[in-house]
């Protein structure tokens, strides 16, 4: 697999993916040359807009439009990631922002996590790689499976069978 042994979020709760174009095309702004095939498992598939950044507070947006999340656990999850901003005293705007998204995010995973909502993904058309393409997104490193040989396939219906337990 090249080095690469799991997925892990950056900045936001999702992880995306794309046409190949879409993924070259990101690859260029990240200044990388990697580009792996996968397959995703996504039991829930939700329409969303396509965000220049997807931070915990607008995907929480969605998943009440949604009707996953209803308005009153959302203002818990808000009131939750509010209390983190009074230990940002001395911070930045931006370092604040980043560190409230992080912490939407880790509230709407714990909160998905209890209710039973698995495998949670998101298709959007993507306004700037491959601009007009469907591009997707999951919540949970586990739901990606990186292909490179028939081997790959195997065991991703073994992955499937063993998450849909």
């Amino acid at each position: 697999m090249s080095g690469v042994e799991r997925f892990r979020h950056g900045d936001n709760l999702t992880t995306h993916f794309g046409t190949q174009k879409a993924a070259r095309d990101r690859a260029k702004v990240r200044n990388s040359k990697i580009v792996y095939p996968v397959l995703l498992n996504i039991d829930h598939l939700y329409d969303i807009e396509d965000e220049s950044a997807w931070g915990g507070s607008i995907l929480l947006t969605c998943l009440v439009e949604k009707k996953i999340i209803s308005n009153n656990d959302a203002d818990e999850i808000k009131k939750g990631a509010q209390k983190v901003l009074k230990d940002l005293m001395g911070f930045t705007d931006l370092e604040q922002s980043y560190i409230l998204q992080k912490e939407y995010s880790r509230l709407i995973e714990e909160y998905l996590k209890k209710i039973n909502i698995k495998n949670v993904g998101f298709q959007y058309v993507n306004k700037v790689e491959d601009k007009g393409s469907t591009s997707y997104a999951v919540l949970d490193p586990e739901q990606i499976y990186i292909l490179g040989s028939n081997i790959d396939v195997k065991n991703f219906k073994d992955f499937i069978k063993k998450h849909k337990k």
